[in-house]
């Protein structure tokens, strides 16, 4: 046995010959990058960690690193140990080795903590201490590139800066902040994105990736990343507005211009022989270039993946039959769209809907095939449907079905996935007409997009793109080729996605009148009340003497009413009776806007059912179902007080009478009179309050201690109401302590909330807290109105139109006592003229 002082000596050597079989080559190589994974606290998050080390080998792989200069320690390998770290940073002592020139890069990855006042990093055994691997780095040759990409990683970046030749950035603060940082996943991307990018360059764009996280997601930023400015001699901490400089004082890169064009072969897919489900086969030189060209073509992007191509055909029948036939080619740049696109999505529901997998083919990194045999997948669903054929036949439940996925196998970051499938739909023949849309707007972008529609030739009805560039067309087959498609994004302030997106729709209706007439026809009876209905009419009416009172009474009892969807074959169209509603205390938007028409109509008041395209669009020149939802229309009675439409939709719980409810302002109902005939109308702010949003505080006297009291009238009391609707009773004050972003022991101590589905009155809350006015005013708390601070900030660099709350403008009172400051949030901002800036929101 070896004396216990060549122990650690050996189990690196182990380490090495087992592991890192090109350390040896990595010590003389010119640039070198070493990855160190520590502890994982479970294991997802070491699933994490895995993927952001797949994803950053193979970035620098790209930066044109060989294989052999990568090394990877611990993760699922091994528990690494702190020896085994430092020998590995120990110096080569071969004479032959070329240091001079020597770049290394290393990323430490996992878990850090301080103990005893020491930064350390987690490992099996003792832990690696930032005095430690300071001078482990110290004693490596050329230029270092040091990312701690762990939990409490600020305390290793002072050892570092009084270090030559060495550039250093750490995900976090010292302390205080969460332990698994986004920046680890965000410098992986920020990589993948540009692997040629300085370090600098590097730092920056994952510090943006991260705040970019926090600010789409509404959450408090809960890390904050430091930079070692070597010009200044000193740590800066994130956005890194001075980093800019900082990349004249490193080397550039030699990163190559995104490239032009790209050739988009069509997508043939290989059939696996015999019944194997997977298949496997060598590189070819076709696999080769389209890694290669898809390398290229996804070098400066930030998005996770790209789709290469895609194409999509469509066939409608005279019977509405409609066959789909999709085939897409999609290069994985980063770990991130695993999830989206490493599992096949097929559902399927005999007989009315048929899906058959076509194809599958995974080109891994080095141009090797995995393939899935589309038989034995389809031997599933074919299973499916006998069962289904036969439950039917013999009048019993189905049994369980195959599961509506496909898991693909080995599919990685840095490979591509080519799939086929067919879709057959089969109309149950409920509905006399035929209306469906099909999206084209994808997560990711589209380099080429190839769209066929067939309809029958001599048909009526119409194809409608109405933000696609004009078809080829013959006969009734339109055929659209379309590239560059960017990725679908949406983010608050954006326009309906309906008006900007790539789709298309086919529907059989020729005429706004025609589609009155079929819904009539749809929902004939349905108006039918009885003595449940009158009751509560009598009810209101003895109640409430007045119009106006009744008005609001009819809407409030009818929107207390629990909601619950119903959406089964023509129950997806036809409200049930308000007998039916009214009786059993429940019903889905439609159920509840049919008995709000008839209680009005016993009321002696007319009112209409109206369908509308919520949080979307209607195009009032296409006759087709293009509605998501119903509610009431009260037309306008100037002799009755009533001087404006009356729009009432008693979905939504938490919506005060008068007040549109989200998603409906702006939009063209189609509303039915009387004798059936529909009309559309443009739903209005008129009916509305204003709109504003006050924050109170008050100081107590004599005490460290506040108050602050929260109130909102018109569309902003909605969102008063739904902030604490969707609050926890039990986390409230911490998540009030962290929208306020309170600082320097300042706290939330209770809060007090009113009901915030009783409409009959306003809605206020109270908060108490801890905190002396220099505290408060040294970091005065951010506003609570839910995503205006990432409005602000998109307002003041917005590149197109922006929306807030659909183009209502808000007034913002906050202060406290007599002193009080308004400011007035935009409804509408239009889109930027050349060299005309906007003035910013100045949040008080």
């Amino acid at each position: 046995m070896p004396p216990p002082s060549l122990l650690p000596r050996l189990r690196f050597l182990l380490v090495s010959v087992m592991l890192l079989p090109g350390l040896s080559a990595i010590s003389q190589a010119a640039t070198r990058a070493i990855l160190v994974v520590g502890l994982a606290a479970e294991e997802t998050q070491a699933a994490r960690l895995e993927t952001h080390v797949q994803t950053m080998r193979t970035s620098f792989l790209a930066r044109g690193l060989s294989a052999d200069a990568i090394a990877v320690m611990g993760g699922s390998r091994e528990r690494i140990r702190r020896d085994d770290i430092l020998a590995v940073l120990t110096p080569s002592m071969d004479p032959t080795a070329t240091a001079t020139h020597d770049e290394t890069w290393l990323v430490l990855l996992g878990s850090a903590s301080t103990r005893g006042g020491e930064p350390s990093f987690q490992v099996a055994g003792p832990r690696l201490t930032a005095t430690d691997f300071a001078a482990a780095v110290k004693a490596l040759p050329g230029r270092k590139y040091i990312v701690v990409a762990t939990s409490a990683s600020g305390g290793f970046l002072p050892p570092l800066l009084a270090l030559p030749e060495v550039e250093a950035v750490a995900a976090t603060a010292d302390s205080g902040e969460i332990n698994e940082p986004r920046f680890a996943g965000a410098w992986a991307e920020s990589l993948m994105a540009a692997p040629k990018a300085t370090f600098a360059e590097l730092a920056v764009a994952a510090a943006g990736r991260v705040k970019d996280f926090y600010e789409s997601n509404s959450l408090a930023q809960g890390e904050h990343a430091r930079l070692i400015d070597r010009a200044a001699g000193r740590i800066i901490e994130a956005p890194f507005t001075d980093a800019t400089a900082l990349a004249g004082t490193m080397p550039t890169s030699d990163g190559r211009a995104p490239t032009t064009g790209f050739s988009v072969a069509d997508i043939e897919i290989p059939t696996p022989a015999g019944d194997t489900e997977v298949e496997r086969r060598p590189a070819t030189d076709e696999t080769r270039t389209l890694i290669a060209e898809a390398r290229d073509a996804a070098q400066a992007s930030a998005h996770a993946a790209t789709f290469l191509r895609i194409d999509v055909d469509l066939t409608v029948g005279r019977d509405f039959a409609v066959i789909e036939r999709h085939r897409t080619r999609a290069y994985l740049r980063t770990g991130e769209a695993l999830d989206d696109l490493g599992t096949l999505w097929l559902p399927s529901n005999p007989p009315d809907l048929i899906t058959r997998l076509e194809g599958v083919r995974v080109i891994t990194p080095d141009g090797a095939q995995v393939l899935v045999n589309p038989r034995s997948f389809d031997a599933l669903r074919a299973e499916d449907r006998r069962e289904a054929d036969d439950a039917r036949a013999q009048g019993r439940p189905t049994g369980p079905a195959a599961p509506p996925f496909l898991p693909l196998p080995e599919v990685t970051a840095g490979c591509i996935v080519e799939a086929a499938w067919a879709i057959e739909r089969h109309d149950s023949g409920e509905l006399p007409e035929f209306s469906r849309e099909w999206s084209l707007a994808e997560r990711y972008p589209v380099r080429a997009l190839h769209l066929r529609v067939a309809t029958p030739n001599d048909a009526p009805g119409t194809v409608f793109a109405p933000n696609l560039p004009g078809p080829s067309q013959s006969n009734s087959t339109r055929v659209w080729t379309l590239t560059d498609l960017p990725a679908f994004e949406p983010r608050p302030g954006d326009p309906p996605s309906r008006r900007t997106t790539p789709w298309v729709g086919v529907s059989s209706l020729a005429s706004w009148d025609n589609f009155a007439a079929w819904y009539q026809r749809l929902a004939a009876g349905s108006n039918e009340t009885g003595p449940a209905v009158a009751a509560l009419a009598a009810e209101i009416s003895r109640a409430h003497p007045d119009r106006a009172g009744r008005l609001r009474a009819a809407y409030e009892r009818v929107s207390g009413l629990r909601y619950v969807a119903i959406k089964l074959g023509v129950g997806a169209f036809r409200p049930r009776t308000p007998e039916q509603v009214w009786t059993q205390r429940y019903g889905d938007c439609k159920d509840k806007a049919n008995l709000l028409v008839a209680v009005l109509g016993q009321l002696g008041i007319p009112a209409e059912f109206a369908l509308v395209n919520r949080f979307s669009h209607t195009f009032t020149d296409w006759p087709a179902w293009q509605f998501n939802h119903a509610l009431a229309r009260v037309p306008a009675a100037p002799d009755a007080g009533q001087p404006h439409d009356l729009w009432l939709d008693t979905t939504d719980r938490l919506v005060p009478f008068g007040i549109i409810a989200p998603g409906n302002l702006g939009r063209h109902a189609f509303a039915f009179n009387a004798q059936g005939v529909g009309a559309f109308h443009e739903i209005t702010a008129a009916q509305e309050p204003k709109s504003e949003w006050r924050e109170a505080f008050r100081f107590i006297p004599d005490s460290a201690a506040w108050e602050l009291r929260l109130s909102a009238t018109g569309s902003a009391e909605v969102v008063l109401r739904r902030l604490f609707a969707d609050m926890p009773a039990g986390g409230r004050n911490e998540r009030i302590h962290a929208m306020l972003g309170l600082r320097d022991g300042a706290a939330v101590a209770r809060v007090i909330v009113a009901d915030p589905y009783d409409l009959s009155s306003p809605f206020i809350v109270k908060m108490d807290g801890i905190g002396s006015p220099e505290v408060l005013n040294a970091h005065p708390p951010r506003a609570l109105v839910p995503g205006l601070e990432f409005f602000a900030a998109r307002q003041a660099q917005h590149t197109q139109a922006l929306w807030w709350d659909e183009g209502r403008s808000w007034t913002f009172h906050r202060g406290r006592g007599d002193l009080f400051a308004s400011f007035q949030i935009p409804g509408y901002t239009p889109p930027p003229a050349p060299g005309v800036g906007i003035a910013p929101i100045m949040i008080p």
